[in-house]
């Protein structure tokens, strides 16, 4: 979310000095996109730098300096989501703050000073635990993981719950018994994982009253439980979606 900010920031310094959309150009935008993360993450390190594309569109250069100060205020509304982010974590680890002996840094984002600045406000931390490397920390645990599971290894005990973040529905279309007049189409939703559902675990479904082949859709479940933040985090950001898209 913090590189799609940015990229629109970008973006808007291009149209403003050449009058030309990057948007609708999907070669520039992914030049754009990938030009953003770079300058994201050198400013986790730097108080500004400059972003420089050859060739950006329509053969046209692009050159613009950014500071640290403007990005954390393009993303200002990102950074104070954080808290609440945190939040519904240890919430639903069904711990607290006092409980946590320590928040070890894991994903690339977290190595902008502003987001580190917000996560030991909120968790009254007097440091975090950047004893890893971020990028690598997924598949670090991974590894640990498999060695705890391996009887080949003794490491240190520690017990991971795989579950279900978001819940999962099956949707299918109600099917109408032998002598039943035709009547409008009805769409049946039954939950097949309720969020934070242990996993592996098997469910099964059954569609005794389909005779004939019939299609049916798996969709996430009821989503009410998510809010602005994470709206606002880039999951249904517009650019994301065109930049997926085309990817």
């Amino acid at each position: 979310a913090f590189t799609l900010r940015l990229a629109r920031h970008l973006a808007k310094i291009f149209f403003d000095q050449t009058k030309k959309d990057v948007f609708k150009n999907p070669k520039a935008i992914l030049k754009l996109y990938k030009e953003a993360e770079r300058v994201k993450n050198i400013l986790s390190a730097n108080v500004d730098t400059m972003a420089q594309i050859e060739g950006l569109m329509d053969e046209v250069d692009f050159k613009a300096k950014v500071t640290r100060e403007e990005f954390e205020n393009m993303c200002k509304d990102l950074f104070e989501g954080i808290k609440n982010v945190l939040d519904r974590a240890v919430k639903s680890a069904e711990v607290n703050y006092d409980e946590l002996g320590s928040i070890i840094l894991a994903g690339a984002s977290t190595r902008i000073p502003r987001v580190q600045d917000e996560l030991l406000k909120a968790s009254g931390k007097k440091e975090l635990g950047k004893n890893l490397n971020t990028d690598e920390a997924a598949a670090l645990g991974a590894v640990y993981q498999a060695a705890y599971q391996s009887k080949g290894y003794k490491v240190k005990k520690f017990y991971i719950k795989d579950m279900t973040i978001y819940p999962l529905a099956v949707d299918f279309e109600k099917s109408a018994s032998e002598g039943e007049q035709q009547q409008s189409k009805s769409i049946v939703r039954r939950v097949l994982f309720d969020r934070f559902n242990l996993y592996p675990q098997r469910k099964v479904m059954t569609f005794s009253r389909h005779t004939n082949d019939f299609g049916f859709n798996i969709n996430y479940g009821d989503l009410s439980f998510l809010n602005d933040e994470y709206v606002r985090f880039g999951i249904y950001n517009d650019f994301f979606l065109k930049t997926s898209l085309i990817i």
